[in-house]
């Protein structure tokens, strides 16, 4: 029942801002996972022509930001004022210093309940979809990450926010009491690795050479959520040369770590001629537990392993990374 509820939420969403194609024939979203909606962010400002639509229109507060955190708190913060900037800083004081002003979550199935405080607040339910690739949609521009919230009314949409991560400034991931520890470097294409980006790539590095190695034991010490397979079934995936060639829209919001990895895999099938290559691409949320980074989210990206175009995509991106690194592997790069 619920993904029937979702897809019609989505097909009207569709319809409202005109686009002349069917949701199968364009995939440019799925349904959110919990781990996509926890960070911080911001409603994309309304685009002209849909001021008048009031399922569109945020009303007299149309500057909003929001963090969703791991315990399942919500805070946010609407303003009239164009000239406001909203910093995770600023969001995290109201979650430590105003609990009366902090709201609850849960998620389920894509569906996320907000309760807000008070005996006269009353629950909202908000269908959640993850954009996955770049789109135009009745002229808004939707990009990768961006959230596309559909607020419930009995089966009906009532209202829709769109919104977009907001992260940490560079000077502000590189203060001292950030537990972003690596330095910057100088990449070899002239263009510079961030201290974000270095931190990246040592973090997920040891996990691509336990997976190789099938070192089940810190595969699953690197990817917590993997705890629940066995040994035997992580040592018997079929994959070898699992390598990570480089990262994409690197990011950090002062919780979590992110970025698209660039990876390949080789699939083990015997007797057969030949090696069985995969190139591949997934959004990789990180987090600090316990002093060191997890991974807390792997989101494989669309691929169609049918369609050349996707092929020349990948691997351009793939050149695009040697480059930058110097290597096609990151397990040899000189800047570990």
């Amino acid at each position: 029942m619920l993904v029937w509820k979702r897809l019609f939420l989505l097909f009207l969403l569709l319809n409202l801002m005109v686009v002349p194609v069917l949701a199968a024939e364009a995939p440019f979203g799925q349904f959110a996972q919990r781990q996509q909606l926890i960070g911080y962010w911001e409603l994309v400002p309304i685009h002209p022509d849909l001021v008048n639509n009031p399922k569109f229109n945020p009303g007299s507060s149309p500057y909003q930001w929001f963090a969703f955190y791991d315990g399942g708190q919500m805070v946010a913060i609407k303003t009239s004022d164009p000239l406001r900037r909203v910093t995770p800083k600023e969001l995290d004081g109201i979650l430590k210093n105003f609990p009366n002003q902090v709201s609850s979550f849960s998620f389920r199935n894509g569906f996320v309940t907000v309760s807000g405080q008070g005996t006269a607040a009353s629950d909202e339910l908000w269908g959640v979809n993850v954009i996955t690739r770049k789109v135009v949609l009745g002229k808004v521009e939707f990009l990768p990450g961006d959230l596309i919230m559909s607020l419930d009314g009995g089966g009906k949409v009532i209202s829709y926010r769109h919104l977009r991560r907001i992260f940490l400034s560079d000077y502000d991931a590189d203060k001292s009491e950030s537990p972003i520890k690596s330095l910057p470097v100088a990449a070899k294409d002239g263009q510079t690795i961030s201290a974000v980006e270095r931190e990246i790539i040592r973090a997920l590095v040891p996990y691509f050479t336990a997976v190789s190695e099938k070192d089940a034991t810190t595969m699953k010490k690197l990817f917590p959520e993997l705890r629940n397979r066995s040994d035997d079934q992580l040592r018997s995936l079929p994959v070898k040369n699992y390598t990570l060639h480089g990262l994409e829209d690197v990011s950090y919001d002062g919780s979590r770590l992110r970025a698209v990895a660039i990876y390949s895999f080789e699939i083990e099938k015997p007797d057969t001629v030949g090696r069985n290559i995969v190139a591949a691409s997934a959004d990789v949320h990180l987090a600090l537990k316990n002093g060191s980074w997890v991974i807390v989210g792997w989101f494989p990206r669309d691929s169609d392993m049918t369609d050349m175009e996707y092929f020349q995509n990948i691997f351009s991106r793939q050149e695009k990374a040697e480059k930058r690194y110097g290597t096609t592997d990151l397990a040899k790069w000189d800047g570990l």
